[in-house]
């Protein structure tokens, strides 16, 4: 795993769902922040293209997208065979659909 991402409630508890864990539905409950953990050496060892991709798939859980089953968006789980390394429109659909 190189990344994490971790929910919170406003009083510092995790929301269930929330643990960082791989994942298909993310968190279970409403948030209010999230922190994301970069896993070193994991993440250290990534060219800055993958590193960029590890990112942007932790911000789309940020924003609450959980994994999705195609290698040509930025939520597929796998940094290795990950076509892209930025959002693209099936992301950026999801988002919009949850707000």
């Amino acid at each position: 795993m190189k990344g994490a991402t971790y929910w919170f409630n406003g009083d510092g508890t995790m929301v269930p769902g929330g643990n960082g864990s791989v994942s298909l539905t993310g968190p279970t409950t409403n948030w209010v922040w999230c922190k994301i953990k970069l896993n070193n050496p994991n993440f250290s060892d990534l060219g800055s293209w993958d590193r960029e991709g590890v990112v942007a798939h932790e911000m789309g859980h940020v924003f609450g997208l959980a994994h999705y089953a195609s290698y040509d968006v930025i939520m597929w789980i796998y940094t290795a065979t990950r076509k892209y390394n930025n959002a693209r429109e099936t992301d950026l659909d999801g988002i919009n659909h949850l707000y």
